[in-house]
């Protein structure tokens, strides 16, 4: 993590593996990175999920999503950045 310069994070907490919840502490503990918008992709429908709630993520999108949406996010947070 010392070498992000990221303008946008994009954040699928269902992840192989790994446990999601571990990663975003992680990301929010960095003083780095705690300021970059998230925006969440994520197969767990809703906007009111448990994950969304714990991870105050900036945005989310359901899988599958559309890639015209994905793109609009992203510029709107790299232009909020």
């Amino acid at each position: 993590m010392d070498q992000i310069h990221s303008d946008v994070i994009l954040f699928d907490v269902m992840l192989w593996g790994y446990d999601g919840r571990d990663i975003w502490k992680g990301l929010m503990s960095h003083a780095e990175t705690m300021s970059i918008p998230v925006i969440i992709i994520s197969a767990t429908h809703g906007r009111h999920t448990m994950h969304e709630k714990m991870c105050e993520a900036n945005d989310y999108i359901n899988k599958p999503f559309d890639i015209t949406e994905l793109i609009d996010k992203v510029r709107h947070y790299s232009v909020a950045a």
